[in-house]
């Protein structure tokens, strides 16, 4: 990775790297395989079960077609009721006290399961339905948050709705598990099951 970058043409993104501010906290060369997983993995699944979600319903495809913020929150909204990453491993910086009394110190690890939290029916107005509308209110985590938030949430939403994009003007037909519009929509949608025809 490091022998790329140091022979990266100017206008590539590797190539940004060396005008890109730097100190010993940070390795822009190290976070490339971070980027790379995250682009080409995590955000390539989010984008295909958006897309299998919007060709179910032939108003949220309009839409999405027509306006890049919706196509953004459609994605989001996908990222909320599916999240690639389902826990996320956290340290207390200080002393919490729970509502039932309980205390947890200081420096105690704790994980934080985004499936439970996005989903959560005592805090959300429709925890299993497909609402991009309200996509991306608190207390959503799939880019994390606090000081380990995600640095490509920019990038990671440019990127899925220009794709989603693209893919909606191109898409023939989505073969794809049912995801009825009045119904709970399920836990757990596999990604691995989704077919898509393009033109």
């Amino acid at each position: 990775m490091g022998e790329h970058v140091r022979h990266a043409g100017r206008d590539s993104l590797a190539g940004w790297f060396t005008d890109t501010p730097s100190t010993g906290w940070t390795d822009p060369t190290g976070q490339l395989t971070h980027w790379l997983f995250a682009l080409g993995d995590t955000l390539a699944i989010n984008t295909l079960r958006t897309l299998a979600v919007v060709a179910q319903r032939p108003a949220d495809r309009s839409r999405a077609l027509a306006d890049d913020r919706y196509r953004t929150a459609c994605l989001l909204e996908t990222m909320r009721l599916w999240p690639t990453t389902t826990l996320l491993a956290r340290e207390t910086r200080r002393e919490i006290r729970w509502p039932g009394g309980g205390l947890v110190p200081a420096g105690t690890q704790v994980l934080i399961a985004s499936t439970y939290q996005h989903r959560d029916p005592d805090g959300l107005e429709h925890p299993d339905t497909f609402a991009p509308d309200a996509a991306g209110s608190p207390p959503f985590v799939h880019f994390g948050g606090g000081r380990q938030i995600c640095p490509g949430i920019s990038l990671a939403e440019l990127t899925g709705t220009a794709i989603l994009r693209v893919a909606l003007e191109h898409t023939l037909a989505v073969t794809a598990p049912r995801l009825p519009e009045d119904e709970p929509l399920p836990h757990m949608l596999d990604f691995f099951g989704i077919r898509v025809a393009v033109a």
